[in-house]
């Protein structure tokens, strides 16, 4: 038993003689508002989107300072519009998915990725999990995804 004890005692100095944890994470926040951009283009119009963006990224390191990954947790909110008539079509929201890289080049996106409230009530949401990895520069394919992911088409809005 002192056998094991002294190992225990020996293995808990080496420990506490190295770095004792990975750096603290490094926390950053934006807030921004994007320009309109085209969602579609339909029939003699276009469907254009604007979004408010809170945006919080974590960076987290191992114990040489090496970034391990960033988490991305977002908050956004919108509206979506017919060009032609100006008409409001739909809200927007991403309900705060949190979007993951990794040092290793894969991509992780969690949550609710969009969800457009259409004037008539009916929601369109895009949930679950999408894993996309690179697999050559700039070059990206997307390796697992689970949960509900509906076409969307703002012409029929």
């Amino acid at each position: 038993m002192r056998r094991i004890f002294l190992v225990a005692a020996c293995l808990l100095i080496f420990a506490l003689a190295g770095p004792v944890s990975a750096a603290q994470p490094d926390q950053q926040r934006f807030s921004f508002t994007t320009d309109p951009y085209v969602l579609a283009e339909c029939e003699g119009y276009d469907v254009v989107e604007q979004d408010e963006v809170e945006l919080a990224i974590v960076t987290y390191f191992d114990r040489s300072g090496d970034v391990v990954r960033d988490v991305f947790h977002s908050a956004t909110t919108g509206i979506a519009w017919r060009t032609d008539t100006g008409a409001q079509l739909a809200t927007y929201r991403d309900n705060g998915g949190t979007f993951t890289a990794t040092s290793i080049g894969t991509f992780t996106f969690t949550g609710v990725h969009n969800e457009w409230t259409l004037g008539d009530g009916t929601v369109i949401r895009d949930v679950g999990r999408v894993v996309v990895a690179e697999v050559a520069p700039g070059d990206f394919e997307r390796i697992f995804d689970a949960g509900q992911f509906p076409e969307v088409d703002p012409c029929t809005w």
